[in-house]
């Protein structure tokens, strides 16, 4: 007899056990529940045959973007490829997918994961891993494609359709479409009110829109069940703490910071960057940090260069030329331009924005500009949100500010944030603020608009 998924999705070598046992990770995963890889070794252990748990290992291994872990992950890797024989097309494009993930070939990984979808549009381990990797890899438009095209295979009926949505307006608000992103949003919330990804995505409007006092609102509403997930929930916190900072209260962030985005020295590439890009925007608004970048540094002094999310690159920069590490973070920028040579362009943005970073922290502030402005356009690229971008804008406008070029600042602030201009109002809104920024004649001014977007 064979076995299926709850969406009817055939699974080879595997007992109805643990048919519902992978269902139930799945929907763990994309609620970023606690003890997901418990449960995952759990039914390798219990049904060692089952071929896609071990794709699912190798996937999740992957996603930790260390370097030291492809070991591991290709070991289960040859688990699943020793299992294929009679594997179906689905099962053997996913095995082909972490191979080609494990090998470097990204852009293959990414058509395999495609493939999955045209035929089996409820896959939901690949369309987590296609829109996930489509978002580090700096491909908006493609990663709101790999989502729409899928649309008219879910109703609200179709078991998980709450986690398909909550995917789709996360990448509908970072092609700028607010409005239908946040109804997504808000209607994944309805069917599971602990959607993290959902929230987090309803986050990303509110920022995007400037609506501060909502956010903080929403997010607080939230913050006391936010540390029964996973290492995710940082990230919460870190935008709990942007609300925060936006309105100025500085030491709400610094509490956040030291309790709830990074308490303890974290090599999470996610930490890193939820760390770092937060302190630096505390410094550029004139605030003393203290010593907490030397908990960051910790960190980054053993995984700088393990890093596989090229994004991660220029936040152990900070952290390290924030601490006179220059060794290490030189060290790091040289692997950096290895992988960059090996082909990957994301690596190269990755050592451009690491080598500003540093020059910044020299004082070196017009080669900063130099050689920052004319790759400004092509950052995106590296990977990330908008809202996680806007910390390279932030050292390029005050890099300007250094030198004393106030027609550039006034620039670089109305570049940065026309980006979250998309209908008629938020043009008016916008067009008030460009005369407030074109009036702007001092550090404190700057710093100010620095903190608000509209």
């Amino acid at each position: 007899m064979k076995v299926a998924d709850i969406r009817g999705l055939s699974l080879n070598r595997a007992t109805q056990d643990a048919a519902d046992a992978f269902d139930q990770i799945l929907d763990d995963l994309y609620h970023y529940r606690l003890k997901v890889p418990d449960a995952v070794d759990g039914l390798i252990s219990s049904h060692p045959g089952f071929l896609l748990a071990h794709v699912l290992k190798g996937y999740m291994v992957m996603t930790e973007a260390m370097k030291s872990k492809i070991a591991l992950a290709s070991e289960h890797l040859d688990k699943a490829t020793a299992l294929s024989k009679d594997a179906s097309r689905r099962e053997k494009l996913h095995i082909e997918a972490l191979r080609c993930w494990i090998k470097g070939d990204l852009g293959k990984r990414f058509d395999a994961w495609e493939s999955i979808l045209s035929e089996w549009p409820h896959d939901l381990l690949a369309y987590r891993q296609l829109t996930g990797n489509l978002f580090w890899a700096g491909d908006k438009r493609r990663q709101l494609n790999a989502a729409a095209q899928l649309v008219g295979h879910w109703k609200e009926g179709t078991p998980g359709y709450g986690l398909f949505i909550g995917p789709l307006a996360f990448a509908m608000e970072e092609m700028g479409q607010y409005e239908t992103a946040e109804k997504y949003a808000r209607t994944a919330l309805e069917i599971n009110s602990s959607d993290l990804w959902s929230l987090h995505a309803l986050a990303h409007v509110l920022e995007m829109q400037g609506r501060v006092r909502e956010g903080d609102d929403t997010l607080t509403a939230a913050s006391g069940v936010l540390n029964n997930y996973n290492l995710f929930r940082g990230h919460l916190w870190w935008h709990l703490g942007l609300f925060r900072f936006a309105q100025g209260k500085f030491q709400e962030v610094l509490d956040l910071i030291d309790n709830e985005i990074y308490p303890s020295s974290s090599s999470f590439y996610l930490d890193v960057q939820n760390g770092a890009s937060m302190l630096a925007r505390l410094e550029f608004q004139g605030v003393d940090v203290g010593d907490r970048w030397r908990r960051l540094a910790e960190a980054s002094l053993h995984s700088a260069t393990e890093h596989t999310i090229w994004f991660t690159g220029p936040h152990h920069a900070m952290n390290l030329a924030h601490t006179g590490k220059t060794n290490e973070l030189t060290k790091m920028i040289q692997e950096l331009r290895f992988d960059a040579k090996n082909g990957s362009h994301q690596a190269w943005l990755a050592a451009e924005i690491s080598i500003a970073v540093q020059d910044y922290h020299r004082g070196d502030y017009q080669i900063v500009l130099t050689r920052m402005m004319p790759m400004r356009y092509e950052q995106a690229s590296l990977g990330a949100s908008h809202a996680q971008q806007d910390v390279f804008y932030q050292y390029l406008v005050m890099a300007a500010l250094n030198v004393g070029k106030l027609e550039l600042v006034r620039t670089l602030l109305k570049e940065r944030i026309s980006v979250r201009v998309r209908n008629e109002s938020e043009w008016q809104n916008y067009r008030m603020l460009a005369e407030r920024i074109d009036n702007i004649y001092n550090a404190s001014d700057v710093a100010m608009s620095l903190r608000h977007g509209l």
